[in-house]
């Protein structure tokens, strides 16, 4: 007898088992590729810590104000990564494309699965590049745990929803409203978003805290800190402890540069 594939559309009976299949997914990854600028990227090798935000300075602003529900008991905190095997060309641009400043960590399964088990966490802000730190949890105070997002587009009766290479165009809106934390809207599909998140009860959460700190140091980190790369178009040809980009040499980033885009548009507009 042939295993029938679990898959996307047979978990969309209810908001708890389509949860619970995007955390299982989340799980499965081989990549987990996080983008931002080289500084921002070598440093967490170098401090051997993670940072993870509650998501107020997110640009998806349909994201950002349903990340955190004032009405819970819970804040959440957030690390996006894209599990695609390639980098992509609109995550570049999307993180220091334009600035020439990206870079990228492409942590391992291994990596995270460390990061996930982590017995303790840090609470406090940043005061410039300076973490102050506040007070500090141990496991039974928080919930930590990956799950893969979903992008959707709204149907009349239903929503269209898709994870990596699978969707399923039925899901009702009764369900679709309960899911939290795993949902984007279809613009965002590209980034194949799988995202870590922190829960903490807000009283355990002192005033200013708005971020998270997990200390690598001492976990068993895999190869990740072996992957870690420079942007297609960063200026600089030999950077240490960090890989050139596969997409080096394959893109005309000057048409990026704002004096070319202020000259595009100046041509455009004269046409219309």
């Amino acid at each position: 007898m042939i295993k029938k594939k679990n898959m996307l559309k047979d978990n969309c009976k209810n908001s708890k088992q389509l949860f619970k299949y995007l955390c299982e997914k989340a799980r499965t990854h081989n990549c987990y590729k996080c983008y931002s600028t080289l500084e921002r990227i070598t440093k967490i090798r170098d401090t051997n810590a993670l940072y993870i935000g509650n998501g107020s300075k997110w640009n998806d602003i349909t994201d950002r104000s349903d990340f955190n529900d004032e009405s819970s008991e819970f804040i959440n905190f957030g690390k996006s990564f894209s599990f695609s095997k390639e980098e992509s060309v609109a995550m570049w641009m999307l993180y220091g494309g334009i600035h020439k400043l990206g870079g990228m960590i492409d942590f391992t399964q291994k990596g995270i699965n460390s990061i996930l088990e982590t017995k303790k966490i840090y609470l406090g802000y940043f005061d410039g590049d300076d973490f102050i730190e506040i007070s500090e949890l141990s496991r039974e105070k928080f919930n930590i745990f990956l799950i893969d997002m979903i992008y959707y587009k709204e149907n009349t009766r239903s929503y269209y929803i898709k994870r990596s290479d699978e969707s399923y165009n039925n899901l009702s809106k009764s369900i679709f409203s309960k899911l939290k934390l795993c949902k984007k809207a279809y613009g965002w599909q590209y980034e194949n978003e799988c995202r870590l998140i922190i829960s903490i009860n807000k009283m355990f959460i002192p005033k200013k805290c708005d971020t998270v700190k997990i200390d690598l140091s001492g976990m068993d980190m895999g190869k990740s800190f072996e992957r870690i790369y420079r942007g297609p178009n960063y200026p600089l040809d030999d950077v240490k402890n960090s890989l050139p980009s596969k997409l080096a040499d394959t893109i005309d980033w000057s048409l990026c540069d704002e004096s070319n885009c202020q000259k595009n548009n100046h041509v455009k507009a004269s046409l219309t």
